[in-house]
């Protein structure tokens, strides 16, 4: 399940993978690992916060401030 330190692999709205690093200060930082874009994401964050706990195929809809964002978590490690 997700907490703090899981990289997290999510899909928005139906879109593309995104990769989320949950580290305590995170501030929306990106960082390039093996080819691939790493956002650092607050546990505290509105997206960080929702998916504490959460586990692979969860489904949520998590307030942002662009809107309400729907959520798949597809990979936990």
């Amino acid at each position: 399940k997700v907490q703090p330190g899981s990289l997290v692999a999510v899909r928005q709205d139906g879109g593309g993978e995104t990769l989320y690093f949950l580290v305590p200060g995170g501030m929306g930082l990106a960082v390039q690992a093996g080819g691939r874009m790493i956002r650092l994401l607050s546990p505290e964050s509105p997206l960080g916060a929702a998916l504490v706990g959460r586990r692979p195929g969860a489904r949520l809809s998590v307030p942002l401030p662009t809107g309400n964002a729907a959520i798949e978590v597809l990979e936990v490690g």
